[in-house]
């Protein structure tokens, strides 16, 4: 970074010879014209007050020109001196970009580092391990179809409730378990049922049968009325084998 430019002050001028001769500063010419061009018959009280009213003129102006804005920083590491800052402009302190190191209780002023390229961090080669034969991994065989399972939730209720907590009580098995073992009962016991050829029994078994089925899936009134009407299909059946057997005789 370079170092910021100093303007020096300017040098003190000699007194001149003749004082007749001399310019007086900025500021002071246009007091010594104001003074000059005052009329006769002024008190001292008013040239001061003049005075006064012109040094003010002169300081606004002065700070008119002024450019009072500073560019935005953030807080940080100086990039250059490494120390702490509130406020970083390009990443440098107010010091570090103005060339000038502070003088921090009472210690000589340090000069400003030089900021360097980081040195390359060598990076060792790793060591090279021995080589390793890979294993062949054995092949697991296909999933069976029963090894596919999922999580299902039932909302039971009634006398589900009540068959799910009975089974669960008799074999000491939780809820979800219990809903299980029914389930699978119900399947087993329907794989194990063999179809019957109803028009292939006789009417005592065939009614038998009826009885059986309407008692697991009809109410009491279906079961009574069904039964009624073999009862009286039967004694039908009764009529039409005494009516053939008196017309063969």
């Amino acid at each position: 970074m370079m170092p910021a430019e100093v303007v020096p002050f300017p040098s003190r001028r000699p007194a001149p010879a003749n004082l007749h001769d001399a310019t007086l500063p900025c500021g002071a010419d246009q007091l010594a014209t104001m003074f000059n061009s005052l009329p006769r018959g002024r008190s001292m009280t008013d040239t001061a007050d003049d005075a006064s009213i012109n040094q003010d003129q002169h300081l606004a102006a002065s700070l008119s020109r002024i450019d009072p804005t500073l560019a935005k920083g953030v807080a940080g590491e100086c990039d250059n001196c490494g120390d702490e800052f509130e406020r970083l402009v390009g990443g440098l302190c107010a010091f570090c970009r103005d060339g000038r190191r502070p003088n921090f209780r009472g210690r000589a002023p340090t000069p400003s580092p030089i900021a360097r390229d980081p040195e390359p961090v060598v990076v060792p080669a790793p060591t090279p391990l021995p080589s390793v034969i890979p294993q062949e991994e054995e092949a697991l065989p296909n999933p069976k179809p029963s090894d596919d399972f999922r999580n299902v939730s039932i909302l039971a209720r009634g006398p589900l409730l009540k068959a799910i907590m009975a089974r669960a009580d008799e074999r000491n098995l939780p809820l979800n378990k219990a809903a299980t073992s029914l389930i699978e009962d119900a399947l087993c016991d329907r794989a194990e049922q063999t179809l019957l050829d109803l028009s292939a029994l006789p009417v005592t078994d065939l009614l038998e049968e009826i009885g059986a089925r309407l008692a697991q899936s009809a109410s009491t009134a279906e079961l009574v009325a069904m039964t009624a009407r073999a009862e009286a299909a039967e004694a039908r059946l009764a009529k039409v084998h005494a009516a053939i057997g008196e017309s063969a005789s």
